[in-house]
């Protein structure tokens, strides 16, 4: 059975997921030119009823200091001539953040912040000394 969110996780068999693995897997089927994605499902219940019931408004004003204080200060002290090269990512797209990071760095651009989704990629940006800003907390 389906479940009623999606979900994702960052550790799968006791082990850090390979990218994607830790989502849940849409539906693959086979066609004469190879598998491909099938179009138009989801790997989760879609209540459409409740999703229309939701407010659109927005529940509060974002507080800018205590949000985006830590990442505004980091920005501050990557910047360079008061520019910063800015990217995000998730655990899922650790490889791809991690490839842009080290392609700039190679081409000189020093001044690279990551805004992290995750926690873990947080973690593991930090170990590897690459500014990072953690931002799953107001997710």
């Amino acid at each position: 059975r389906m479940p009623w969110f999606p979900s994702h996780s960052t550790v799968c068999d006791g082990r850090p997921c390979a990218p994607g693995e830790g989502n849940l897997q849409h539906v693959r089927e086979d066609t004469p030119r190879g598998w491909r994605y099938k179009q138009w499902t989801q790997p989760y219940i879609h209540r459409e009823a409740w999703v229309q019931a939701r407010s659109r408004d927005v529940p509060h004003s974002p507080d800018e200091v205590a949000v985006y204080g830590d990442a505004v200060a980091l920005a501050k002290r990557t910047a360079l001539d008061g520019r910063v090269v800015v990217t995000s990512g998730d655990w899922d797209y650790r490889e791809l953040v991690l490839n842009f990071v080290l392609h700039a760095h190679k081409l000189a651009y020093h001044n690279t912040l990551v805004l992290s989704m995750e926690a873990e990629l947080h973690s593991d940006l930090t170990a590897r000394a690459i500014p990072s800003a953690d931002l799953s907390r107001s997710l």
